[in-house]
């Protein structure tokens, strides 16, 4: 809702955000960018900066995890590269980690409670078309780190001033 004297209300589940509209978000980039591998990739107006790193599974003490933090970890030879960074596009799907079919990203959102202002500047890691990680919240079951895994991708974001994270 805008409202006089250029303020702007933002309203989220139980919540209203009162601020000025030249304080609000900007709308991320709809392209998506390549992530170096390994190497660190830049998002842009200091919104994430990823980095990634090769790791051999006999010096990693790598263990499957659901991936909600701020770093993952993935068998690099079961991806596909290059893998990229993109924000949310409409009827994206993520076949979550320790489930079976896949699920609407908006809906996993919804369940994270993340906030709708937020919603679209949430990273998406992808590997070709796939969704294969959403910072913060979950990673998808594409590419889990076995005993047969040889090279460990590691996968480590650090949200800047302007991210959701």
């Amino acid at each position: 809702v805008v409202l006089p004297g250029g303020f702007q209300v933002l309203l989220e589940q139980k919540r209203a955000i009162f601020m000025p509209r030249d304080r609000m978000p900007d709308r991320p980039p709809r392209t998506s960018q390549v992530l170096r591998v390994p190497g660190e990739t830049d998002t842009g107006k200091g919104c994430y900066r990823f980095s990634a790193r090769y790791l051999s599974c006999s010096n990693a003490a790598v263990h499957l995890r659901a991936g909600k933090g701020r770093e993952v970890y993935f068998d690099a030879a079961r991806l596909r590269f290059p893998l990229q960074v993109r924000f949310r596009r409409p009827a994206d799907r993520i076949n979550p980690f320790g489930m079976t079919g896949t699920r609407r990203v908006k809906k996993v959102l919804i369940d994270a409670r993340i906030p709708a202002s937020e919603r679209d500047r949430l990273p998406l890691v992808c590997s070709g078309k796939t969704i294969i990680w959403i910072p913060g919240v979950l990673r998808s079951a594409m590419a889990p780190v076995t005993s047969k895994t040889r090279k460990v991708l590691c996968l480590n974001v650090v949200p800047g001033p302007g991210s959701a994270l």
